[in-house]
């Protein structure tokens, strides 16, 4: 049930296919990473002056990656206290702190309060921010306090995190040379390879086990598939945020050459379509 952080520059656009949706404030994201907990969950104390932090508001994501927007009161939507969020069942789902975030879940004592799933308070340890939580065992699934889900440590997968954010996604770290990105790994299927540049911070031979996109070809942390170090996962048209999201050149500014197109900035984010 370990966490990390994913790599800087993942695109602002995963984050907004992965159900938390994207706001129009400027100093936006562009899928940074966050801090990972040392040994833990990403995250860590009370934002603020003692309060929690809200989620941001949902308003559509691109693609049809993940489940629809949680919500308000429901189970994994942002919460300050247990007020905001709703009753199920005749119980009062709890306010709990998830990485700096308070978010609604179904607060336990034992794992015999959660039926299938486990009692756990994994971001702060304290037994008031205990709650029922699904172990994820599928590569690639969901994770985080906003799904109230975390990766199970018996399939070998940890809980990369996007940016400022209780939410990532169930990868299988491996490590690669250096110089060669493409390298496989032992811990990666026939399949995959150890895609380097994913994980955040390190000496640059952590990765996760994946695929390589083609530029043109669909990419997403949460599908397994990662461009090339000269290529960004983007949408195909940035004004349309149901168009497709592939592999596309990267540049650094306008005026940057491009192989086909021209170069072109989405938020904090430049590249040639």
């Amino acid at each position: 049930m370990r966490a990390r952080a994913l790599a800087a520059g993942l695109t602002y656009l995963v984050l907004c296919s992965l159900t938390v949706g994207c706001g129009d404030d400027e100093g936006g994201s562009d899928g940074g990473a966050a801090t990972g907990g040392a040994g833990g969950i990403g995250g860590g104390g009370m934002g603020g002056d003692g309060g929690r932090q809200t989620l941001p508001e949902p308003d559509g994501g691109a693609g049809d990656a993940g489940p629809p927007p949680v919500g308000e009161g429901e189970e994994g939507a942002g919460c300050r206290t247990a007020a905001d969020c709703m009753l199920v069942d005749g119980t009062q789902l709890a306010c709990v702190n998830s990485g700096g975030f308070g978010v609604c879940a179904r607060g336990c004592t034992t794992d015999d309060d959660c039926g299938t799933e486990i009692c756990d308070s994994p971001y702060t340890g304290f037994a008031e921010d205990a709650h029922c939580i699904d172990l994820v065992n599928e590569e690639f699934g969901l994770c985080g306090g906003v799904v109230t889900g975390l990766c199970s440590s018996d399939a070998g997968l940890t809980c990369f995190l996007y940016s400022d954010l209780p939410l990532g996604v169930c990868m299988t770290q491996c490590t690669t040379a250096a110089e060669d990105a493409g390298a496989t790994d032992a811990m990666c299927k026939a399949d995959q390879i150890c895609v380097a540049g994913v994980v955040g911070g390190g000496d640059g031979t952590e990765g996760v086990c994946g695929m390589q996109a083609g530029r043109g070809e669909a990419c997403g942390s949460e599908m397994g598939k990662f461009c090339g170090a000269e290529d960004v996962c983007a949408p195909d048209d940035p004004n349309d945020m149901e168009s497709p999201i592939t592999c596309h050149q990267r540049c650094t500014r306008a005026s940057d050459p491009c192989d086909e197109g021209a170069c072109l900035q989405f938020r904090t984010s430049f590249y040639c379509r």
